[in-house]
């Protein structure tokens, strides 16, 4: 029976390429995380998920977790490096930037997992989360840059690992949209981005939904050496504003946000989303979900913004309307 390890499996991709295995016929499936006692790894373990407790700055923990390995997705968060309280102490010890410091630690953490698979017998398929694209702050420039190095690193010195691998890169998050939309004292609604103007268009992924389908075609039915840009539609700020009247029914307009309105709830748009020139987003080398989907002849149906919407919109709306009404008593 075939066995897939899931780095990170208690987050949003990997949570994702998780529940997108739970009912694939034949798998198995290992979590690492490096909390096997937290409530999400509980539930995981309710479900059949075999989770084990891994260190990825211990290449030992690494190279054990994989044992017996069939296909491996890895993916490794900058921002939770980042805001581990060790990585802020060490910084300041050092008289170091704390990214700085994070990106040390992920390219340390990332040369043990691409040695790890690499000495793994049996491992049929790698498939990497990582950026191609020009950040537009330093921070998103540090995280993109230690990506690219990996890929490098993975090209260059482990090439017959490179043949088994393929590149799967997330952009702007549909789960992240909330944030951005606020209510007028008129009742009115708002929706902002950092893009300047609200006819750019912007890629966007459902993690929840998409993002563990596009992993699971990757490991079993594509051949290796893709490079597929993870996005469930491409939708401007403005005509993300037309679907909230339409579903609504109440006026919405659209609003640049600074990055520092959106730094608290949406770093990865800040750091990585040009506010001039989003559509520029991918390389033109990656693969759309449709080119990946049509080579192979495979059903792929991706997550349309109005879909998301009809989900989570009505619940938004009731919330804030509930907090304006206790903000009047």
């Amino acid at each position: 029976m075939p066995l897939l390890v899931i780095l990170g499996i208690n987050g949003r991709q990997g949570s994702s390429v998780a529940r997108a295995f739970l009912n694939a016929p034949g798998w198995r499936i290992r979590g690492l995380t490096s909390s096997p006692k937290c409530r999400s790894s509980e539930d995981w373990r309710t479900l059949g998920v075999e989770t084990v407790h891994t260190e990825l700055n211990n290449d030992e923990s690494v190279l054990n977790a994989f044992k017996g390995v069939t296909a491996v997705f890895a993916v490794i968060d900058f921002y939770s490096i980042l805001e581990d309280h060790t990585v802020q102490t060490l910084a300041g010890i050092q008289s170091m930037r704390p990214e700085d410091v994070a990106v040390e630690r992920e390219m340390h953490y990332g040369k043990n997992i691409l040695r790890a698979a690499a000495a793994t017998e049996g491992l049929q398929r790698l498939v990497l989360s990582t950026l191609w694209t020009s950040p537009t702050t330093q921070r998103g420039r540090d995280q993109a840059m230690v990506k690219a190095w990996l890929v490098r690193h993975l090209e260059e010195k482990y090439r017959d690992l490179w043949a088994k691998t393929s590149y799967l890169q997330p952009c702007a998050r549909m789960e992240d949209c909330t944030t951005m939309i606020s209510r007028n004292e008129d009742g009115t609604l708002r929706f902002g981005t950092i893009v300047s103007t609200p006819t750019a268009r912007i890629p966007w992924i459902n993690v929840e939904k998409d993002f563990g389908r596009l992993a699971r075609t990757l490991i079993e039915y594509a051949k290796p050496r893709q490079n597929v840009a993870a996005i469930s539609e491409w939708l401007s700020g403005g005509e993300i504003c037309s679907l909230i009247e339409e579903l609504s029914g109440l006026q919405c307009s659209y609003q640049v946000l600074t990055p520092a309105e959106l730094q608290r709830s949406n770093k990865i748009m800040v750091d990585l989303i040009s506010p001039t020139e989003p559509y520029n987003y991918y390389a033109g080398t990656t693969l759309t979900p449709d080119q990946l989907a049509g080579n192979y002849q495979i059903n792929l149906p991706m997550t349309t913004f109005r879909d998301y919407l009809l989900e989570r919109l009505p619940r938004l709306l009731q919330g804030m309307i509930n907090a304006g009404s206790s903000g009047r008593t």
